[in-house]
């Protein structure tokens, strides 16, 4: 059955609010006991904030109770108990003006987005261009998308209700080839110029030249870019965003995600280099298959892809099989991290490894950071206070293929899941940190877990820094004849080095790099740590 959005009141290229039309014909589709075709014409769409859906979300690796006390998002479409629809946007853009999460996934099943471009009238990151520069003041091009005041001497970067004076900045040198992280802009005063050009009086960042782009945005993740939880069989096809506030697309235990052609890229036409405040994607608990595919990846403030479940540490032991479990990181915690029948180990907070396995009889949320869980067995010997449940039921597989990396601040990705793991046939392109990153902790960011099955093959990794494969999960406490992490291949790809560090592994058992291709100036490195039935050829 076919559903037309443009019956429901609104129409292409109006400058009216289009989320009641969405929302209506959305809602429409819940009675139906059938496929859904949406469409609509061609055109430009707006969504403002003040109409905004709202609904609270609590979302891992986002913000913590002091930096954003209220966790309502501002929600462009909204798909919750909706099942077997698809939407295609013909073409169309999205504006958004305001703060938003633009779509939301929720309790939904067999939903596609394609054909759609997303974008920002005023975008949460604001960009300028450094024009003129001297001993005592650096003039900067404020991006014409961007706006601004400047009160007693401060400017306050401006938007549809919000504002901000500073964040984390990056920087884009003029040849546009690479973003990094760098300090504040710090200035004893600014003056507006005129047509868009501030002066800064003795800016700190001397060693720029002029041509850098900076880019400064607020750090409070309050809202993401899109959002999938208590899902399954969610798609986007031919998705191209030009902006995303917070995490880009986050999967939140969901059941099947696929991303084809997923373009998080910035907006030439608008001069702009930033396409994600933070991560392009964020995985957290989520299982069945995650595949991201054919798809470029430009101008992010983080990293492009992390998938990992959330370690919740013991906190005490009520019974022989009841304990009580903490969100221990400061960004992720109000979400249920484990669910009855879910299969869990416990994992020794020191050493990674596994002290015993079991299954969720009862799993309460007992506060926004606490759990009571109850297991069917007695729990194993062993188990004490800090030691870490991580869910084995929810840990997906992951194909992360024919992708392209580049403009990247950190990571390009991070993949720490128990599922078959295939990176392939990708272009990593001068990532400022490890192109690929193996990682798992239950002390720092509380991220599990352990690999089982890994593929690297076929990939071109560009002057990436090093190591550019790095296996690191976080520990340093070691027991003879047993590893974190295990089975992971790295072959025929082609290394193209700017920095010597190849390959660092820890704890890691069964581990090949094997027919690749090495172009360097100088010695490849490889170190392991820990590591058994290690091949290096």
């Amino acid at each position: 059955m076919e559903i037309n959005i443009n019956s429901f009141g609104i129409h292409p290229n109006s400058d009216k609010e289009a989320g009641y039309a969405f929302q209506k014909a959305i809602d429409e589709c819940k009675n139906k006991n059938e496929d859904i075709l949406l469409t609509l014409e061609k055109g430009i769409y707006n969504f403002y904030t003040e109409n905004a859906t709202t609904k609270t979300y609590y979302i891992s690796n986002t913000s913590s109770e002091t930096e954003c006390p209220d966790k309502t998002k501002h929600i462009g479409l909204l798909f919750d108990n909706a099942k077997n629809i698809t939407l295609d946007c013909g073409g169309s853009t999205f504006i958004f003006h305001g703060k938003f999460t633009q779509i939301v996934f929720d309790n939904a099943e067999n939903i596609t987005v394609k054909n759609l471009v997303t974008d920002w009238s005023r975008p949460t990151m604001t960009e300028l261009e450094l024009k003129n520069k001297t001993e005592g003041f650096s003039d900067f091009k404020i991006n014409e998308d961007c706006s601004y005041e400047i009160k007693n001497g401060r400017v306050i970067w401006t938007g549809r209700q919000f504002e901000y004076t500073s964040g984390p900045t990056q920087i884009v040198p003029k040849d546009r080839a690479t973003t990094r992280r760098v300090d504040e802009i710090r200035y004893s005063k600014a003056e507006d110029l005129g047509g868009n050009v501030i002066r800064f009086y003795d800016c700190n960042h001397k060693d720029a030249s002029v041509g850098d782009i900076f880019q400064v945005r607020d750090g409070i993740r309050d809202e993401v870019g899109f959002f999938a939880v208590n899902s399954k069989n969610i798609v986007f096809e031919n998705v191209t965003a030009h902006y995303m506030h917070g995490l880009g697309f986050v999967g939140q235990y969901t059941e099947n995600i696929t991303l084809d052609r997923f373009n998080t890229v910035p907006n030439k036409e608008k001069n702009r280099t930033c396409s994600c405040f933070a991560d392009s994607i964020h995985i957290s608990g989520c299982k069945g298959k995650i595949t991201v595919k054919n798809s470029c990846f430009d101008g992010t403030h983080d990293d492009i892809m992390n998938v990992h479940g959330t370690d919740l540490p013991i906190t005490e032991i009520i019974d022989k099989n009841k304990v009580k479990v903490r969100f221990s990181h400061p960004q992720t915690y109000g979400f249920n991290a484990f669910y009855e029948g879910d299969e869990i180990v416990f994992i020794d907070e020191r050493t990674l490894l596994p002290i015993g396995y079991g299954r969720i009889a009862e799993a309460l949320m007992i506060s926004e950071r606490e759990m009571m869980l109850t297991t069917e067995e007695p729990l194993p010997c062993g188990v004490k206070e800090k030691t870490a449940i991580d869910n084995l039921t929810w840990q997906p597989e992951v194909l992360f293929e024919n992708n392209t990396i580049t403009r990247d601040p950190t990571r390009g990705i991070l993949i720490s899941s128990g599922g078959k793991t295939v990176v392939k046939n990708n272009r990593f392109i001068r990532t400022s940190m490890s192109a690929i990153l193996i990682a798992f902790d239950t002390r720092s960011w509380y991220e599990s877990g352990k690999v089982n099955d890994v593929l690297i093959e076929g990939n071109i990794f560009e002057e990436c820094c090093g190591p550019v494969i790095n296996i690191a999960p976080e520990t340093n406490e070691f027991e003879d004849g047993r590893y974190v992490h295990e089975n992971i291949r790295i072959k025929n790809n082609k290394f193209i080095l700017s920095d010597n560090r190849v390959l660092f592994a820890r704890s890691t058992d069964g581990l090949a790099f094997e027919e690749n291709e090495i172009v360097s100036d100088s010695e490849p490195k490889f170190e392991t740590v820990h590591c058994a039935n290690v091949k290096i050829k």
